[in-house]
């Protein structure tokens, strides 16, 4: 049996200029709003003017630049520190797949039965996730209920570090707890440094 690897092209080149042409006229005639004073601050330097009413007009070379500083393809590796694949402009690339969709219940396979999402849904749904083979990553695939909010995020960093070697991508729903989960992945796993097999999703409202 062929090993199928579905791929998923969605805009031509000519249509990616032009969003990308348009994205630039927005950035730099309407502007962004930036609520995050931290971030207003690090915009105004890069820009060399302050926001108006939170407002900050980017300029088309300050986004090419970051282009072309950003690295184009960004290797990634699964908890042993074995290369899997590569995300960016590479030769060949394919969509890739994973799990996970911050559920707020889980529902039995079994029974059918729906409950808020726990401590153990997270560990079952990474050792199912880490199983399946068609999928690349283990996302976070709910937000753990029976767990104080305030440490619910390292929990459920932990559940996924411990069920699974794949890569993973953490979503971590308080701001402030972010550096707190990878700090929490750096002890248990030790530093990663060129080896990532952590992305961070930011879901920015």
């Amino acid at each position: 049996m062929s090993d199928v690897r579905p791929q998923i092209s969605v805009l031509a080149q000519e249509q990616i200029d032009q969003v990308h042409h348009y994205s630039l006229k927005i950035l730099s005639e309407i502007g962004i709003r930036v609520d995050s004073q931290r971030a207003r601050k690090v915009f105004e330097r890069a820009i060399g003017e302050s926001a108006k009413d939170a407002i900050l007009r980017i300029p088309p070379e300050l986004v090419d630049l970051a282009l072309k500083t950003a690295p184009s393809v960004v290797d990634i590796y699964n908890r042993r520190g074995e290369r899997v694949f590569q995300l960016g402009d590479i030769p060949n690339s394919q969509t890739r797949f994973g799990t996970g969709v911050t559920n707020l219940y889980y529902q039995d396979p079994m029974s059918d039965d729906v409950t808020p999402f726990t401590r153990k849904h997270m560990e079952i749904t990474t050792r199912l996730g880490g199983t399946l083979t068609s999928f690349d990553v283990v996302s976070t695939a709910g937000i753990i209920q029976d767990i104080p909010p305030e440490v619910a995020d390292l929990y459920g960093a932990l559940e996924m570090v411990a069920n699974t070697i794949k890569p993973l991508v953490i979503l971590v729903s308080d701001e402030y707890g972010v550096d707190s989960v990878f700090d929490l992945i750096e002890y248990l796993h030790g530093d990663m440094g060129q080896r990532p097999f952590c992305i961070p999703y930011f879901n920015p409202i």
